[in-house]
């Protein structure tokens, strides 16, 4: 007879995947905000009771949990789309309770409890801290408060077409991300507008324009 919360994994809903480096099609939609998180868990229930699950959510450095469910709501199932509007942003822990009190008497139901690597709540948009234009080099820095940036892309200013461009360390895994890059394939002879825009992992985006003269 066993009960156990085996995982939990947590991300936000529309993340963007990975981009491959230097100037090419984006190759896929754009990530779209959202404030929810979608949580799953697996757990081992050898007795095959039905389950009884309470999620639990605490921002990291605090001790207090507090639950992720609407008051008298029973959750049942091992996946759940936790609402984070209304919630500091930072880093959260959740906890995952397993029961099986709804296939035995109080004195034989068996509880597991797991709490979960850090999740991020992120629901404002990036910044640029800087953009500028050398020619048809392009440059700047992103900030995400909470971050990391999943995403950098360039257009002329009016064009349905965007191009990803990469950090400076090659990968997009920090908060904050420097570019420096060529977009002399993109941008002809002449002045133009150019539009960048960059996307954190929850699908906030900031856009900006600098002139390519």
């Amino acid at each position: 007879m066993q009960l156990r919360c085996a995982s939990i994994e947590a991300a936000p809903r529309g993340g963007s995947r990975a981009l491959k480096t230097g100037i090419a099609a984006s190759g896929g939609e754009a990530p779209k905000p959202s404030s929810s998180v979608r949580v799953s868990w697996k757990v081992d229930n050898t007795d095959l009771d039905e389950l009884r699950y309470r999620l639990s959510y605490r921002l990291e450095g605090q001790t207090t949990w507090r639950s992720a469910l609407k008051p008298g709501e029973k959750l049942t199932r091992t996946d759940y789309e936790w609402e984070t509007s209304s919630l500091p942003e930072g880093a959260y822990r959740l906890m995952v309770d397993a029961s099986d009190e709804l296939s035995n008497p109080p004195d034989r139901a068996l509880r597991h409890s797991l709490e979960s690597g850090v999740v991020l709540v992120d629901n404002t948009p990036p910044v640029f801290k800087a953009l500028a234009m050398n020619g048809r080099r392009i440059s700047g820095e992103v900030v995400d408060g909470v971050g990391p940036i999943s995403r950098i892309e360039v257009s002329i200013a009016g064009s349905d077409e965007w191009r990803p461009i990469f950090p400076k360390d090659g990968i997009f895994d920090e908060a904050a991300e420097a570019f420096d890059a060529s977009i002399a394939a993109l941008v002809p002879a002449g002045s133009h507008i150019v539009a960048v825009r960059a996307y954190d992992t929850a699908g906030n985006m900031v856009s900006r324009d600098v002139e390519a003269k």
